[in-house]
């Protein structure tokens, strides 16, 4: 299960994705009012019982997040960055990027796995969604030999997850940090990056200036007059 295809993963998380924005667009419309609905915000998801199982059956790791934006913006974008040492290596080792004319609201999904055949190398999957229709991109890139042991999906004992927060996120500043996936070799253990790097990475650039890898997903809505 672990090496499924990668269609076919992507494919299974646009299908629960896609059925919860239905289901609160049914809610929507049953009785939640115009001034309780949060436009312009994105947060990570909230998957029933039956898509974290689904999820779990694919990858041992996956960060999902929904948007909600109004009819003003036209594009949505998302994509990866990687940094060692606190230095950027690459503008973006994966970019995608899709047009959300006549949708209100989607997901943003991010997805690493073991490159079939190998220790080292890990498959990045990022994809970005309307409800109805779907881009994503992914490309491979190397875990720094961390000197320990892996886990069954192929990730290193010194990993760790993090996200920007489990609250709503204003999209409306443009660039935002949803997440990240660091890698390092930490005597004392590894700690998630503050609330305080996801709102001004450069005011706080020294958390990441001793980890040998760190992987952040970033995200942007942009209207027309914008672009």
């Amino acid at each position: 299960m672990k090496r499924l295809s990668l269609g076919l993963t992507v494919a299974i998380l646009h299908s629960a994705c896609a059925n919860e924005v239905t289901d609160e667009n049914e809610s929507d419309t049953a009785g939640t009012s115009e001034e309780e609905t949060q436009t312009n915000t994105i947060a990570e998801s909230q998957l029933t019982e039956r898509e974290e199982a689904i999820l779990q059956g694919v990858h041992n790791q996956s960060l999902i997040f929904d948007y909600t934006v109004d009819s003003s913006y036209d594009t949505g974008a998302v994509w990866i960055e990687k940094y060692e040492f606190g230095e950027q290596t690459e503008w973006d080792i994966m970019h995608v990027s899709m047009e959300i004319t006549g949708s209100d609201s989607g997901y943003i999904v991010f997805t690493p796995a073991e490159l079939y055949g190998t220790e080292d190398q890990l498959l990045l999957t990022v994809g970005i969604s309307t409800g109805t229709s779907s881009h994503y991109g992914t490309t491979s890139d190397s875990l720094p030999d961390l000197g320990t042991e892996t886990d069954e999906d192929g990730f290193s004992e010194n990993t760790i997850w993090g996200t920007s927060s489990n609250q709503t996120i204003d999209l409306t500043s443009g660039e935002i940090i949803l997440g990240s996936l660091i890698a390092a070799s930490m005597d004392d253990g590894l700690s998630t990056l503050s609330s305080g790097f996801y709102t001004d990475a450069e005011e706080n650039r020294e958390e990441i200036e001793e980890y040998e890898a760190i992987y952040l997903i970033k995200a942007e809505f942009t209207k027309e007059s914008e672009e």
